[in-house]
């Protein structure tokens, strides 16, 4: 009968809306629908979560100026009000939106207009998920790569990276500048023919991509050159390249025992650089030259947020110990001296600033030391010494 068929049907809308519902709720993403007067008509649990909204609470009429996110709600309706108006979509783009955590998240966002059955616009239709914690990796890793190439630019050596197959693919420092190269000029090039007639540099390029590593001395174009292979290894062990350091110690033979001495306390392979931040850690870990990284604090205080093994060796201490401390407690003897205002220079309007002898003793550290220092990001600096 009419009643019996009317009750088939009624249960099954209700069984069929529950599916719907149940598919919604099980999206990993927050998923709204709105009417043309922009007033919700519905949501999932992912959405009511980060509204704060109970479960069975009741959505309807209600609007963005009603939610945690109040102070962007004109912009989320403009972006509704695009897509009714106009009947497109608006897909993959950048929203930010305060949560009911009290925090803004950047979430990536979609809206297509939400239709009837006889294609009229009655209202929109969004997905959104939360992309915060890759925005602010993107964010470090940029500031890092910053850091980073503050760091090989500015070395007094000379860093490259050859890949398995001998082509240069970075090439930085100001100790190219002795050879008559640019930054980046050998990039793309391979060293099998830029060294053709040096049999001996392309036996060593040879061997460290065979998996050694080598501490040598070359002689080239009338310099001479200390150099550090160290093969480069991705996650399964595999050779991808290598990574060389080299210094002209053709004016500096009374530093050729310590710089020979440094270069052999090399110990870390360096793996795949696939990263900015991995870079310069690897960079830093592994130069033979001591180096600090000073950030600028509220206070307008350095503090110490880095250093190397080789800072270890130099200064013959244990510099991990400092991080975190600001430079007077780290090091209060060298308040005396011109180091505090030459680093702060540096770090906060980009002065660089040399020191050939730098002669300090405070009865732990002592010793005649060459220190560079540079601006390597927004309010910090680097320190390379020998």
């Amino acid at each position: 009968n009419d009643i019996t068929e009317r009750k088939k049907l009624e249960e099954e809308l209700y069984l069929s809306y529950a599916f719907q519902q149940a598919v919604l709720n099980s999206i990993p993403s927050g998923v709204f629908w709105k009417d043309k007067e922009l007033k919700y008509l519905g949501a999932n649990t992912f959405f009511r979560k980060l509204a704060n909204c109970k479960p069975d609470e009741d959505l309807t009429g209600k609007t963005d100026f009603e939610f945690p996110w109040a102070e962007q709600a004109e912009q989320l309706r403009a972006d509704d009000r695009y897509v009714i108006d106009n009947n497109v979509s608006k897909l993959y783009f950048i929203e930010p939106l305060r949560n009911a955590d009290g925090k803004i998240h950047y979430n990536e966002v979609s809206k297509v207009p939400l239709t009837n059955a006889a294609g009229e616009v009655i209202g929109v239709l969004g997905t959104f998920r939360d992309i915060t914690e890759q925005i602010e990796v993107s964010q470090a890793l940029k500031e890092s790569e910053k850091l980073f190439k503050g760091v090989v630019q500015n070395a007094s050596a000379i860093i490259y990276i050859i890949d398995n197959k001998g082509i240069m693919r970075l090439c930085e420092g100001l100790g190219l500048e002795v050879l008559g190269l640019k930054p980046g000029q050998t990039i793309g090039q391979s060293v099998f023919e830029m060294y053709r007639d040096v049999p001996e540099i392309i036996a060593t390029i040879r061997r460290a991509l065979s998996g050694e590593i080598i501490s040598n001395e070359v002689s080239i174009h009338g310099l001479t050159f200390a150099n550090r292979y160290t093969p480069m290894l991705n996650e399964h062990g595999d050779i991808t390249g290598i990574l060389c350091v080299s210094f002209d110690i053709s004016p500096r033979k009374k530093l050729e025992e310590e710089l020979n001495k440094l270069n052999m306390e090399l110990e870390q392979h360096v793996n795949e650089l696939k990263e900015s931040e991995l870079k310069f850690r690897q960079i830093v870990q592994s130069s033979p030259m001591g180096i600090y990284v000073y950030e600028v604090n509220a206070k307008g205080q350095l503090v110490l947020v880095n250093t190397n093994p080789a800072a270890d060796t130099l200064t013959g201490i244990k510099n991990a110990d400092l991080i975190g401390l600001t430079i007077d407690e780290a090091f209060p003897d060298l308040m005396k001296t011109e180091i505090p205002e030459n680093y702060l220079k540096a770090a906060l309007e980009g002065t660089s600033w040399l020191a050939e002898d730098f002669n300090f003793d405070n009865g732990i550290i002592a010793g005649v030391f060459q220190i560079y220092a540079f601006q390597a990001g927004h309010n910090r600096m680097a320190v390379m010494f020998l």
